[in-house]
């Protein structure tokens, strides 16, 4: 029951920010581009995640933020001392989320003295992601501490408080992107936003909601082919949270324990070459290797990948290691994340009004 109500209330409040959002762009003559750059973070942050050019406040602060479709909500490094942060008291639209604000009881478990206390780190800004996608009053977590080398993250999730949520009015919760390679050094990929910049003609399969955890896009992977083996995976399941998600703030595919054993022992087989590891990774080999086509199967789709995106290579020396690992034995969520490493040179799409999720090649990756 207790469950039941809080997606009910998630919903409300989709619908609360959707309707009566002041999100707006600037109105320009010029026109509006909505195909916004994507780099990897390896080199210019030594981060694992995916990042855009933003800035935030008035006057605009430049900031490198992560994407992730799995976070509830963004979340931006806040000091008005520490550089790379962001210092609101140099912004003059800068205002923290109030108690009385109707998205307040979902962001923040923390009480509230009275309606026009600030609501936990919760805060309010205009963001730009170029010269003509400005939006004010964007909300967002103003942390004071943070261990993460990218300057914040942009959520692109499901949740109610995500920006793709906050900005339903306009793009109508649909966008998409292309990951270039994990170690190029320009912004060669795209975050595409909105439905009408989105390519034509692109394979779909059905976009699943999971009530245990209604911020993920949840997909139907039904099993991964090495060579001519189908390996089974953890179907979907509404009741357990089981099923997969896709999320480009993962960099490396993870598989539910059993699903990952099954996986690794069938790709062991086929290279046939003597086992050694790497850091988190247990399935390396010192020298060349000839891997499995390695396919993943979705419901109504199905993705052959290209070597680079089944293989990491050490940075010295000659060990290549499979992309993928395992969760921990005592991890019974049944959860896989299809990540980073899998996407890039593909274009992935997320339509929540047609509940659809479209993937296919795009080689956005620029030497």
């Amino acid at each position: 029951m207790l469950l039941k109500l809080h997606v009910i209330l998630l919903l409300l409040l989709f619908f609360t920010i959707s309707t009566s959002s002041t999100i707006t762009t600037t109105k320009s003559k010029k026109k509006i581009t909505t195909s916004i750059p994507i780099s990897s973070g390896r080199i210019l942050l030594q981060s694992s995640t995916y990042i855009l050019q933003t800035s935030l406040g008035s006057p605009p602060q430049p900031l490198l933020l992560s994407l992730s479709t799995t976070s509830s909500f963004s979340w931006i490094p806040c000091s008005s001392s520490s550089s790379p942060s962001f210092s609101p008291s140099s912004s003059t639209t800068f205002l923290p989320l109030l108690c009385n604000s109707p998205s307040c009881p979902l962001l923040s478990t923390s009480s509230c003295p009275s309606p026009s206390s600030p609501c936990s780190s919760f805060s309010q800004d205009t963001i730009s992601l170029s010269s003509s996608l400005i939006f004010p009053n964007f909300t967002f977590s103003c942390i004071t501490t943070s261990t993460s080398p990218s300057q914040g993250l942009l959520s692109l999730s499901l949740s109610p408080s995500s920006f793709i949520s906050q900005t339903n009015s306009i793009f109508s919760s649909t966008f998409s992107y292309c990951l270039p390679f994990f170690l190029s050094t320009n912004f060669s990929g795209s975050l595409l936003l909105g439905p009408s910049s989105q390519p034509k003609h692109l394979k779909t399969m059905p976009l699943l909601i999971n009530p245990r955890r209604p911020s993920f896009y949840y997909v139907n992977l039904t099993g991964i082919r090495l060579g001519r083996k189908l390996i089974p995976v953890h179907s979907f399941d509404p009741s357990s949270g089981a099923g997969t998600v896709l999320d480009p703030g993962s960099m490396y595919t993870r598989l539910s324990a059993p699903d990952y054993a099954a996986v690794r022992d069938a790709f062991r087989e086929y290279v046939n070459g003597t086992v050694t590891s790497l850091g988190g990774f247990d399935t390396c080999y010192d020298g060349p290797v000839n891997p499995p086509v390695v396919t993943l199967v979705f419901d109504r789709l199905q993705v052959k990948l290209p070597p680079e995106n089944v293989m990491i290579h050490s940075s010295s020396g000659s060990l290549s290691c499979l992309a993928m690992y395992g969760a921990a034995e005592n991890d019974t969520s049944g959860l896989n994340i299809i990540g980073s490493m899998q996407h890039q040179n593909h274009r992935i799409l997320f339509d929540v009004p047609n509940r659809r999720v479209g993937i296919a090649r795009e080689i956005c990756t620029v030497s």
